[in-house]
């Protein structure tokens, strides 16, 4: 008899270990399409019991299968991506309409809206989805790093409280190239995207889908750094041969270039200086003469944006006298008077014809 009880009792601490368990389980795992955080009024969401794991707690909605990363991503970029997995926003970027951002590589930093990328795929595991996140702020510390905090769906594990956010830390090295902490448990970080539109033509694209260092970046840089899309507008074809970044070659010069329309500026382009790896915008009554005058010949290529006269600055082509904006390229400079655009030549071109380009 007493042998009886002491097995029952044994039996019966199991069965409350196990409930316990099983609670505390629960408890740190949110119902199926609880909301953890929001990006921009958009929903992040527990996987429930699925969470960190290649299942989905809730069938297939619009964006794909509820709630795994890609959903988020799908949802927060307004469209169902075609047969994508965590890792391939990076991988196929250019040909989803996003600009690749390598990690390590880029001078271009992350910013709110982007999305970024991690790989774990291994030789015993090729098959590796990877996993994206949404990036939701970046900022400086007070010892020169930065913080990137993402928000993201089904990372982690059902028996882990998840709170739909992480913080990474990212470094700017000496070459100027940012690069973001990977992300543990073999997932490497793959850099960013940042969306121009599905299958949009992304600044900086050259045809077949490449992304060059540092050019593309350059012209991406410049691109933000004028006013985006709505002031420079889509890559074009209006005024140029195609909308990807090319070679235009007058004779026997050339400069590497993209055109532009749709925006405030109208018709523009934005062209690479090689010597200096940037790119610059050459917009307007600017444009037209470049355009219509052999630029690459005459001007090459621009070593400035567009600015109005600065007092006590010294500039290499510093506008004349009467001009109320002017723009200074490697042969000379154009200035423009309130009518007509006045050339400047430069005796001594920029940089000197001694000086082999990079």
């Amino acid at each position: 008899m007493q042998k009886v009880i002491r097995t029952g009792l044994v039996i019966f601490v199991l069965i409350v270990i196990n409930v316990i368990f099983s609670k505390s389980a629960s408890e740190a795992s949110d119902f199926c399409g609880t909301e953890l955080t929001s990006i921009d009024g958009i929903p992040v969401c527990s996987n429930g019991t699925d969470q960190g794991s290649l299942n989905y707690c809730c069938g297939t909605g619009p964006f794909g299968y509820q709630y795994q990363c890609t959903e988020l991503a799908d949802r927060y970029f307004g469209y169902n991506f075609p047969s994508t997995f965590g890792r391939d926003y990076f991988l196929n970027a250019l040909n989803l309409g996003f600009a690749p951002l390598k990690n390590g590589e880029s001078p271009v930093a992350p910013k709110h809206g982007d999305a970024l990328g991690f790989d774990n795929r291994t030789i015993k595991d090729p098959t590796a989805v990877g996993h994206i996140a949404l990036i939701d702020k970046v900022w400086q510390s007070t010892d020169g790093t930065y913080t990137v905090e993402i928000v993201e769906q089904n990372w982690g594990s059902p028996t882990i409280s998840n709170t739909g956010r992480a913080q990474l830390r990212m470094i700017r090295d000496a070459q100027g190239a940012y690069r973001v902490d990977d992300r543990g448990s073999g997932f490497v970080t793959q850099g960013w995207v940042r969306f121009f539109g599905y299958q949009a033509i992304v600044p900086g694209e050259y045809q077949g889908s490449l992304w060059k260092n540092p050019q593309s970046h350059a012209f991406l840089e410049a691109y933000e750094q004028n006013g985006g899309k709505a002031m420079l507008g889509d890559p074009d074809v209006r005024a140029g041969e195609t909308p990807y970044v090319h070679d235009w070659c007058v004779k026997t010069k050339c400069v590497v270039i993209q055109d532009f329309f749709g925006g405030s500026y109208g018709d523009l382009a934005i062209i690479f200086n090689a010597w200096m790896n940037k790119a610059f915008v050459v917009r307007g009554a600017f444009w037209e003469f470049y355009r219509t005058n052999d630029g690459p010949i005459a001007l090459g290529s621009p070593i400035e944006d567009e600015h109005a006269p600065i007092t006590n600055q010294t500039h290499l082509h510093p506008c004349s006298p009467n001009a109320l904006s002017c723009q200074g390229f490697q042969r000379g400079s154009l200035n423009w008077d309130g009518k007509s655009v006045i050339p400047i030549s430069n005796p001594a071109p920029i940089p000197p014809v001694n000086i082999r380009m990079r």
